[in-house]
């Protein structure tokens, strides 16, 4: 999906189809803002993640933070 505002309703729209009513994201430099928005603006409760608190939780689990196979899953 692209980050623009038919990807945001596309993210929205897939979901609202899985049941999720809460989503985390990673702050990214600003280039989270509109989809936060957007989501929230559908009804979602969103939470920012900062970069920190994304490494530590992947740490945690023994995993690494920025990995294709780990977004993949």
């Amino acid at each position: 999906m692209n980050n623009d505002a038919a990807g945001w309703q596309a993210a929205a729209e897939w979901l609202l189809k899985a049941g999720v009513d809460r989503v985390g994201i990673e702050a990214s430099g600003g280039y989270e803002r509109g989809v936060v928005a957007a989501l929230r603006e559908a009804g979602f409760k969103v939470i920012l993640h900062q970069p920190l608190q994304v490494r530590l939780f992947a740490r945690m689990r023994l995993q690494r933070a920025k990995n294709d196979r780990l977004d993949a899953r």
